[in-house]
């Protein structure tokens, strides 16, 4: 008997053991409830790290914040996503949680300070686009100032240029009319000159004259009344280009013969003035380059008296305009071969052919000015035969 209840006692063991197997439903159901006792525990921990972080920092957090938690759809099935998802998956996870938590929703942020955020950091990068705009409206407006305050110098000196120009003629003008007044007879030749009896009559005090300046070497009379004043000469070209006759410093200056010619009697006589604008010195030289000119009797004819009193008289026979150079003013020539190539190329270069024969035996007289405003190159030149 008692070995037939030592068997009945194995077989209830044996029954005991043999427990049917669990269905993966309640295994994922105790991962589940395992899941969430963990959870539990570990919001319980961040809420107490959360509450000793806000205590030790002295930093304004809004009352929502303590309130927010984790979400529970994620927290229910974070344990299972770990253990079954790829891990592709699981970084995608773990950066889009770190996003999260990044965000200031889970600071418990409200709208304003995330729109304020916002603003923040688009404001922060408008900041170096505005320094640059910044820099380029600086730099363009210094340049617009230093551009007005250029201009505005130079007209003002243009100006007061011109203004200074124009006195400095008004001065030479009444200068030539007292020199006549004072040391020609009879005046009238100044205002109007019609006949050539009237030039022939004129007397000019050159010992008044030599007393007022040294210089002088005689005086000029051409192209009606335009051209009628004392001729100097000194030891240099420049001296006169910019001192009057009587010595009085004036851009008009004076006209004066060549400092290497040693008499009247040279074979090239050569006289320069300025071209200004009011005919006075040369400036009446650009009538000869018109056609109707030479319509006028006499209108080639220039006047020269020396200070012995002769009246020397030169005809017109080439003019023109060439750039700056010496040939044309050479005063002196080594040879007859010299002179007579000079004459053939200066007769050459005339824009008229005016049809008066000049030999080696004659004497010239070249007059020469600018032909343009000041500063140019260009000079406008006229040859004169002695005739008498």
């Amino acid at each position: 008997m008692p070995t037939k209840e030592k068997k009945k006692s194995t077989n209830n063991k044996s029954k005991k053991k043999e427990i049917p197997p669990k269905t993966k439903k309640q295994v994922a159901q105790k991962s589940n409830n395992q899941t969430k006792t963990k959870t539990s525990s570990n919001t319980n921990k961040n809420k107490q790290t959360t509450t000793s972080k806000i205590k030790t920092t002295s930093l304004s957090v809004p009352a929502k914040a303590k309130k927010l938690t984790l979400p529970k759809e994620e927290s229910k099935y974070e344990d299972f996503d770990n253990a079954y998802l790829k891990e592709p998956e699981k970084k995608k996870r773990a950066k889009s949680k770190q996003v999260k938590q990044t965000t200031p929703q889970k600071t418990g942020a409200s709208k304003k300070s995330i729109r304020n955020s916002m603003k923040q950091s688009t404001r922060k990068k408008e900041q170096p686009i505005k320094k640059k705009h910044k820099l380029k409206t600086k730099y363009r407006n210094i340049l617009s100032i230093f551009f007005f305050l250029l201009f505005s110098t130079i007209f003002l000196f243009s100006t007061y240029k011109l203004f200074f120009f124009k006195k400095e003629l008004n001065e030479i003008v009444e200068e030539k009319e007292n020199i006549i007044e004072e040391f020609v007879e009879p005046p009238e030749v100044y205002e109007e000159i019609k006949e050539e009896k009237k030039i022939e009559d004129m007397k000019i005090d050159f010992a008044k004259l030599k007393q007022t300046n040294k210089d002088i070497v005689g005086w000029m009379v051409f192209n009606n009344k335009y051209i009628n004043n004392p001729l100097v000469q000194t030891t240099n070209n420049e001296y006169y280009l910019n001192h009057s006759f009587k010595n009085k410093e004036n851009s008009v200056g004076a006209i004066f013969m060549d400092y290497r010619n040693t008499s009247w009697e040279d074979k090239n006589v050569v006289l320069f003035g300025h071209h200004t604008p009011n005919n006075t010195m040369f400036g009446s030289l650009s009538d000869v380059f018109k056609k109707e000119f030479f319509d006028t009797e006499n209108a080639d004819i220039i006047y020269i008296f020396d200070t012995n009193h002769n009246l020397r008289k030169y005809q017109i026979f080439s003019y023109y305009v060439i750039e700056s150079e010496e040939y044309y003013i050479t005063t002196s020539f080594g040879s007859t071969k010299d002179y007579q190539q000079f004459l053939k190329t200066i007769k050459s270069r005339s824009y008229g052919n005016r049809g008066v024969n000049v030999t080696t035996n004659d004497k010239i007289l070249t007059l020469s000015t600018c032909a343009g405003p000041h500063g140019t190159t260009r000079r406008r030149v006229i040859h004169a035969k002695l005739i008498k």
